[in-house]
């Protein structure tokens, strides 16, 4: 009886799945919607995707269907997808050369299109993001031995410790809610840019977040009034660590150093 099932999707004529920010967001989003508690860990290389899947090949199958259907239509793509690769994994020695493999995937073939591993879960292993926080108990429940460290070696940085980077602020958020900007009212933005407001309150003047965030100083001072709240703590906790990464990676900043100057008081 195998352990669990190692799944590869990719475009016919191995075209490109994803390379941009927040086309890799949709990558992760979608994986992890399917995957659930079941899921293991996965990655996303420029033209194919890796995951690994603890449920039984019915289960496996099933998940490989709606990550290629959704990402389909989500991504808008071209071509469809070839029929995905399921192999089964073993024993427990390959399933944790498959969770190496898997999450250093792109790296192994060369591609640079995705330093911070945004199609993956290892930022939710290491705090960086909340959407996919229920694989940190399955990989502490299948690979107890995966420490720490053994994770940020995997990302490429020695440590991790939030900080506040003006200029890094809106891609941070982004990326700790998976989204690929902060337009809009949905539920999950609105949540995700109160985060950001008191984030940001300690260090800049409430003119200079607005402009940062694009709120309109009527917004901005709602949501300075609001508390934080359960939901968003550990959404501002994950945006503190995505701000750390991308100054640790030497991360081209996304927001415009205007901003920040246009907004002084």
């Amino acid at each position: 009886m195998s352990l669990g099932w190692h799944v590869v999707h990719a475009l016919e004529e191995r075209r490109v799945l994803a390379t941009a920010a927040a086309a890799l967001r949709v990558v992760a989003r979608t994986v992890l919607e399917a995957g659930g508690e079941a899921l293991l860990c996965f990655r996303g290389s420029d033209n194919h995707l890796h995951s690994v899947l603890l449920a039984d090949r019915v289960r496996a199958g099933a998940f490989a269907r709606t990550v290629a259907n959704t990402l389909w239509h989500r991504l808008r793509l071209p071509v469809p997808f070839e029929p995905a690769r399921i192999r089964p994994i073993r024993d427990q020695a390959h399933l944790r050369n498959t969770f190496d493999y898997v999450l250093g995937n792109a790296e192994h073939h060369g591609a640079p299109h995705d330093p911070l591993f945004e199609a993956s879960n290892l930022p939710d292993l290491l705090g960086l993001r909340e959407c996919g926080a229920v694989t940190r108990a399955t990989v502490r429940a299948a690979l107890p031995r995966i420490a720490r460290p053994d994770l940020l070696k995997l990302l490429g940085v020695d440590e991790l410790a939030g900080r506040f980077a003006p200029e890094h602020l809106v891609e941070a958020t982004c990326a700790a809610v998976l989204l690929g900007s902060l337009g809009g009212r949905r539920a999950e933005v609105v949540a995700a840019r109160t985060a950001a407001v008191h984030v940001a309150a300690p260090h800049l003047a409430p003119g200079q977040v607005d402009a940062l965030l694009g709120l309109s100083d009527r917004s901005g001072a709602r949501m300075r009034a609001l508390a934080p709240g359960p939901v968003s703590n550990p959404i501002a906790t994950a945006i503190r660590l995505q701000m750390d990464l991308r100054a640790r990676k030497n991360i081209v900043a996304m927001t415009a150093p205007f901003a920040l100057r246009a907004a002084v008081p």
